[in-house]
């Protein structure tokens, strides 16, 4: 198992998929190492030209770098529910172009070793557009 060091205060950005126009499954997918960190979030972009075109995002998590599991614990930059809970949810779909912004569960970031995305993209007869994921971790 590789030794991970972090710096407190430091944050990361890494582009998990970069302007991908079909699906990534999470097993194909970049990692990005969280280990130690304090705040997770994923920005989730369908480009302008997005059309005819819907994608998910699901995030996987492992904590020995071998076992991966879906994470269900997503917090979605959503409306709050009328107690103002945060909605928790186990994907993220984009019909159209724009931004989505997802969390990670806060109770459950340091105890991650690394994540994935994977990312389903259902295509019409002609796909237009691409899907950008990027990931900051705050240590």
């Amino acid at each position: 198992m590789e030794n991970i060091t972090y710096s407190p205060g430091k944050v990361t950005s890494r582009t998990l998929h970069d302007a991908i126009t079909a699906t990534v499954a999470y097993t194909s997918a970049k990692s990005e190492i969280v280990a130690g960190a304090k705040k997770i979030a994923l920005q989730f972009t369908a480009s302008a030209t997005i059309s005819d075109r819907s994608a998910v995002l699901k995030v996987y998590g492992t904590l020995d770098g071998t076992n991966w599991a879906q994470l269900n614990i997503l917090v979605s930059n959503a409306t709050p529910t009328a107690g103002n809970d945060l909605t928790r949810v186990a994907s993220v779909t984009r019909n159209s172009a724009g931004n989505d912004m997802i969390f990670i569960d806060s109770e459950a970031v340091g105890a991650l070793r690394e994540i994935r995305a994977d990312v389903a993209i259902t295509d019409s007869t002609v796909p237009v557009g691409t899907i950008t994921v990027v990931c900051n971790a705050q240590y």
